[in-house]
């Protein structure tokens, strides 16, 4: 799943650069990591290496999964040589009980991309299957306690606000079209203050003007290293969604 953040300005001139930092920084604290790559299968299309341990939006949470190798029959199974990040791993896998397959637990999986291969120990020299898969890691902290968060990263100066969260909500994990996965969801607005608007000498004119960045950020609980801001400019003064959708007037980058 991709981390979303939408920022938009209620009568405001302050960019949202702001709070496009304070989304980076509440990833760090929360030390999400993690991408999954589909499953490729190269040199010989009679092998497969596979394995089911995902959750929704494609991650595995672990440092162990269970992968499944095949091959045309039983006697190049046992041939294979399966590696993790060039590290053998192939005594991890045992025969299943299924015709030309091997399954077992494979441990040492770091953080980001992880690369399985399987080899033939008298067949060609390259891979003749690859499955790459990336490891996230569980939040750092808890999604409620970001709540009590005050001042961070933009701290009051003078009349002007800091950093004030509203909301800090963890929202379960959804199926269908657009199914997400489990994320926590916090809103909040940077650098409240009042200020001048209309104009001088007219009825329009007031010093009392409510100013402020708004910011929607959704941080998943297993992140897969990506990043989208959508957002708007000016004195727009709206946070859509941040669903990632490019087809509600946003910008997503």
């Amino acid at each position: 799943m991709e981390k979303l953040s939408i920022c938009g300005e209620r009568p405001v001139q302050q960019l949202c650069a702001a709070a496009s930092s304070f989304l980076r920084l509440c990833l760090l604290a929360l030390s999400l990591l993690g991408i999954l790559h589909a499953a490729t299968a190269r040199g010989d299309p009679d092998f497969a290496i596979r394995t089911s341990d995902v959750v929704t939006g494609g991650l595995v949470l672990g440092n162990s999964i269970t992968v499944n190798v095949t091959a045309p029959s039983p006697g190049l199974i046992k041939q294979a040589k399966v590696t993790l990040n060039g590290n053998d791993v192939t005594s991890a896998l045992l025969p299943d009980g299924n015709k030309g397959s091997i399954t077992g637990v494979v441990s040492g999986l770091t953080v980001g991309p992880n690369k399985f291969e399987v080899f033939t120990r008298s067949g060609p020299k390259g891979a003749v299957a690859q499955l790459v898969v990336a490891r996230a890691t569980l939040p750092g902290t808890t999604c409620a306690s970001l709540a009590a968060l005050s001042g961070f990263p933009i701290q009051p100066s003078g009349s002007t606000g800091g950093t004030t969260i509203s909301s800090a909500v963890l929202v379960p994990a959804t199926t269908g079209a657009n199914a997400l996965p489990e994320y926590c969801r916090v809103q909040g607005i940077l650098q409240d203050r009042l200020g001048v608007a209309g104009v001088a000498g007219t009825v329009s004119f007031r010093s009392d003007q409510p100013y402020g960045t708004r910011f929607d950020v959704r941080l998943p609980t297993a992140w897969n290293g990506r990043y989208m801001f959508q957002g708007g400019g000016g004195t727009e003064g709206g946070t859509p969604n941040a669903t990632g959708s490019l087809t509600n007037g946003t910008n997503g980058v």
